[in-house]
């Protein structure tokens, strides 16, 4: 079960969004969130688009957006920062940008990557998290970093099949994982 559709904390004055609940027939709870995690991806592509349309900077979109979010523009700022935005991508590279909040905690990134042979290499995620207190700074960094390990390999790759109502990818053996070797470096 979805609890919202919204995204992070951007100021937009008029705002609609529709969710439509559809049983797929399976339980989706290995993501581990009821939607902050998934809801991310069609919020932020689609402010992608708004900026494209609007012939603005995607960060610089973002930040005119964040006024009432000053924690979120913060996350925003640095990760641009400490990726380089703002300077030309090393040669044949590009850079891409997305935030989330979620339970009180700011996440923002950028990915530098390239294509080869039509299929997308990801060379560099810069990651800046604003989560509050943290008791173990390790545990954390160890967290955000699977994370990105994790959904790059759902994105680049994952599939989960279905027979006769049962998955197949029932465990690491049958469902690609990023190596070490195929990882980004991740800020």
């Amino acid at each position: 079960m979805m609890t919202e559709a919204g995204g992070p904390q951007y100021d937009i004055p008029v705002a609609r969004h529709d969710v439509g609940k559809h049983d797929a027939g399976l339980r989706v709870g290995y993501w581990r969130a009821v939607s902050h995690n998934m809801n991310a991806f069609a919020n932020e592509t689609f402010i992608d688009e708004c900026a494209a349309a609007a012939g603005k900077d995607p960060v610089a979109y973002r930040l005119s957006l964040l006024d009432k979010s000053p924690r979120m523009a913060a996350v925003l700022k640095l990760a641009a920062d400490k990726a380089g935005w703002g300077t030309a991508a090393p040669a044949g590279r590009s850079r891409g940008v997305a935030m989330m909040e979620g339970y009180d905690s700011y996440l923002a990134q950028v990915a530098e990557i390239s294509m080869k042979d039509g299929v997308p290499v990801v060379h560099k995620v810069t990651v800046v998290a604003d989560i509050g207190a943290m008791v173990n700074p390790d545990t954390v960094e160890a967290q955000i970093q699977s994370s990105v390990i994790f959904g790059l390999s759902a994105a680049l790759w994952g599939e989960i099949t279905v027979d006769k109502g049962r998955v197949q990818q029932f465990n690491f053996d049958k469902y690609r994982v990023m190596r070490n070797n195929e990882a980004p470096a991740i800020d």
